[in-house]
């Protein structure tokens, strides 16, 4: 089927009409914060809040060593034998040299490490979960705790028997 020129021109006309009232992408983009005139675009954004669901949780940072992991336990161990026993002979003060000048003697496996304290102690350090426990010379925890950690330390954070 042919169309006569003139129906063809009809058709185009009616189709433009027909568009003649939306607005125009520019207009469009303009008013809903797309291009503005400088060729720009530009975002309207929204305040959405927090996710939704649980909380999520706050990484933990532990140390990167189980000698810095000892030596933090200093402030932890004079807060325990103050709150425990007032830094007296029953729950003594554990001297700040102890983990000053604590030393690493060596590594005993990727998470556990024995270390010599300021005084000459030795303790193992294991760190196989985020907290981290000190151990007696053996590393085992049924065994003796020596002093002044087995008093003057919470036993949360240093694991032996009080002998």
């Amino acid at each position: 089927m042919r169309l006569p020129g003139a129906t063809l021109v009809l058709l185009a006309a009616a189709l433009t009409a027909g568009c003649a009232g939306e607005p125009s992408i520019d207009e469009l983009s303009a008013g809903s914060g797309g291009a503005n005139g400088s060729g720009r675009s530009t975002a309207v954004l929204e305040t959405l809040g927090p996710p939704p669901g649980p909380p999520r949780p706050v990484p933990i940072e532990i140390p990167a060593t189980a000698l810095a992991f000892f030596q933090d336990q200093q402030t932890s161990c004079s807060q325990y034998a103050s709150l425990a026993g007032l830094g007296d002979a029953t729950y003594p003060n554990v001297e700040a040299e102890r983990f000053d000048r604590a030393v690493l003697v060596r590594e005993l496996d990727r998470d556990t490490a024995l270390i010599e304290d300021g005084r000459g102690t030795r303790l193992v350090v294991d760190m196989w979960n985020a907290s981290g426990v000190v151990l007696p010379a053996s590393g085992r925890p049924d065994d003796v705790m020596p002093a002044p950690y087995r008093l003057g330390c919470s036993p949360d954070d240093f694991i032996g028997t009080s002998g």
